[in-house]
């Protein structure tokens, strides 16, 4: 059986991205958090609830109660990040509510009644609410973000996808996928986390006939193989040199399971892939675009992760995005006729997926303003693209016009995006079959990064084709300002891979 999973002790740009990021598959990698700051909240195996509580203390912070569900998570309540570290320190029921100020902690009526001993501080955006403190930097093979280079320029609201999770031994997250199903890396500061991994697609028959995912899959894994090895993982019986094992487990009995709600469709797959993994002190893990999971803390564990999209997945996220406005339209189905059924469903979608259809535009145009801005710059060095300077400054002017317009955005400098699109530029590989074809005889001449734009623009030029043609972006955003800029930026951006030397220079 070939693996699915590796675990690598470093990892090139290159390598990464040909052997994992291109072909959304995981992967668990140590040596990228050595210099890490964040690596002072432990002392050597054990967390450093003074300097925690010294530093971040005053914090209000979301924590999640582990023997709780809602929907298909856990409930969550806002606590002062001292009195977190002190119910994870001591580990016994506190008093929350005795003496706290409600200025710093408005969630207080929750705090009453909590019993529970497993609770997980989790989605604590740690960068956004500390600035003055840098725990950690992105690693190199990461920093290609457009998720999180589009937030970090919203002026409407202060929001990204950086996390930070704290958490004692037993506190878990049930299965799920990410966010927008976008990619996602997870460092450990301390501690040892176990992975449960199903590849995208597989998760089909982890579904009840409702379409809901199951929010334990323990159950389903009883009685296999892979279960066998989960429960001995738990008990703390496992090679501690080991990092993952991979499982084959026949569907065929799902829907037998005990108090299973399980519904197999009969074009379900009938054998399914599940990878199990280990992930220690030190140690980063990269989960794949729609690679649906289950974390279990092994022991005390603090990590930090971000979700990001970026060229390779950018259209799984439109993809997620107009599913989810698929399910939102057929739960109002019946009233469709009502005057503004299409704008109510994305207002609905907005609340429910955190994005619509025009905040995806505008997603798109943020990403591609400084991708073009730097085409412009190469090609006005490279006489090869000199005919590109025309039409990329007519796609800029009226992009940027668009944006400002709009108020809603503040611009990065040069320097401040280039974490984001200089940084991470892997060698072409295959990346030149993305090149316009009349330059594909400049292939070997032209700068790798030249090529990567260009990729870039291809992916971005893929999801427009389908947004424009799409029903309900023609029947939401008609007659707008933004629908004449996204019509004009998709025949431009596809004029660009049409276009030859001689039509441009007459």
């Amino acid at each position: 059986m070939e693996f699915l999973f590796q675990f690598r002790e470093n990892l090139l740009v290159e390598e990464f991205f040909s052997e994992f990021l291109y072909p959304n598959r995981p992967c668990l990698i140590s040596n990228l958090t050595t210099d890490w700051n964040a690596n002072e909240w432990c002392n050597d195996d054990k967390i450093h609830f003074d300097f925690l509580k010294s530093a971040f203390g005053e914090l209000t912070v979301p924590v999640a109660n582990c023997d709780a569900k809602e929907f298909n998570s856990n409930p969550k309540s806002e606590w002062l990040f001292k009195e977190y570290l002190s119910y994870w320190q001591h580990n016994t029921q506190l008093d929350l509510c005795r003496a706290i100020d409600s200025n710093k902690l408005n969630d207080s009526e929750n705090c009453s009644n909590v019993t529970s001993n497993n609770l997980y501080l989790k989605d604590w955006h740690f960068t956004r609410d500390v600035i003055s403190y840098s725990a950690y930097k992105t690693p190199l093979i990461f920093t290609s973000d457009w998720l999180n280079e589009f937030y970090s320029q919203k002026i409407d609201t202060r929001d990204d996808y950086k996390f930070v999770y704290m958490g004692t031994k037993g506190t878990w997250t049930p299965l799920h996928y990410d966010v927008f199903r976008s990619y996602s890396w997870s460092s450990n500061v301390v501690g040892t986390k176990m992975w449960i991994l199903f590849p995208s697609g597989d998760e089909v028959c982890l579904k009840n006939i409702r379409g809901e995912l199951v929010y334990n899959v323990m159950p389903v894994l009883k009685g296999s193989l892979a279960g066998k090895y989960v429960q001995n993982i738990l008990n703390g019986n496992f090679d501690v040199n080991e990092h993952f094992r991979e499982f084959s487990i026949n569907t065929e009995g799902f829907s037998q399971l005990k108090g299973s709600e399980l519904f197999i469709k009969e074009n379900s797959p009938k054998i399914i892939r599940v990878v199990i993994i280990l992930q220690r002190k030190g140690e980063t893990i990269f989960v794949p675009s729609g690679w649906h999971h289950q974390v279990h803390n092994l022991d005390d564990v603090i990590s930090v992760n971000h979700n990001w999209i970026n060229a390779c997945n950018v259209h799984e996220m439109w993809d997620n995005l107009s599913s989810e406005l698929d399910r939102v339209k057929e739960s109002i189905s019946d009233c469709i006729e009502m005057e503004g059924w299409h704008a109510q469903c994305q207002l609905i979608l907005l609340s429910l997926a955190g994005m619509n259809y025009s905040m995806f535009c505008e997603f798109i145009l943020i990403i591609s303003l400084p991708r073009l801005l730097q085409m412009k710059l190469l090609s006005q060095k490279n006489s090869e693209l000199h005919y590109l300077i025309q039409i990329l400054d007519h796609i800029i002017k009226y992009i940027s016009e668009f944006l400002i317009e709009q108020k809603e955005f503040k611009f990065h400098s040069n320097e401040q995006l280039s974490e984001y699109i200089s940084t991470f530029v892997p060698s072409p590989n295959n990346l030149d079959t993305y090149l316009p074809p009349y330059l594909s005889i400049s292939a070997p001449s032209l700068h790798k990064h030249i090529i990567f734009i260009f990729f870039e623009l291809s992916r971005i030029l893929s999801v427009l084709k389908e947004l424009i043609e799409s029903k309900d972006f023609e029947l939401y955003i008609n007659n707008s300002e933004l629908f004449a800029t996204m019509n004009a930026f998709f025949i431009d951006l596809t004029s660009i891979w049409t276009a030859d030397d001689n039509n441009n220079e007459n």
